[in-house]
């Protein structure tokens, strides 16, 4: 794999979740912590368990911006809504670079040893040659 791709996939991968920190600090009175939050809940049960919580309950998360005011919200309320679908969008999005960007560090490791075996075969195949030829030319002498 190119390095210049691969570099893409890391600076995709940095984007997206510096994008998600932001839009979790625009929903939540607590930004960071909510990320976190959400951080650890995909570690603990896997994204699409973190994906359908901050689908279905986003609250768990953290506290949203704004307030419910006699059954009305405020803007602030409805702008933290609104932006939720945005972060579900962007939390799919950083988590299928992340999928890819793990598939890229595979396939380079993959690509390592197997140049690393070529090698090693090389040099015994390189080794047996010369010792070939150098029972060949010994029995010559003879």
């Amino acid at each position: 794999m190119d390095a210049n791709i691969f570099n893409r996939m890391q600076n995709e991968t940095s984007y997206y979740e510096e994008r998600l920190r932001i839009i979790f600090c625009i929903a939540y009175r607590q930004g960071n912590r909510a990320f976190i939050a959400w951080q650890r809940l995909c570690e603990k049960h896997g994204f699409n368990k973190a994906h359908e919580t901050l689908k279905d309950s986003p609250q768990s998360l953290g506290k949203l911006k704004g307030h419910l005011i006699l059954g009305f919200k405020t803007q602030q309320r409805h702008d933290a809504e609104l932006i939720l679908d945005e972060l579900q969008h962007f939390s799919k999005k950083h988590h299928l670079s992340k999928l890819q960007l793990e598939e890229a560090r595979q396939l380079i490791t993959i690509q390592k040893t197997q140049a690393e075996q070529q090698k090693r075969q090389d040099k015994s195949e390189a080794f047996r040659q010369e010792s070939t030829q150098s029972e060949t030319s010994s029995q010559m002498k003879r």
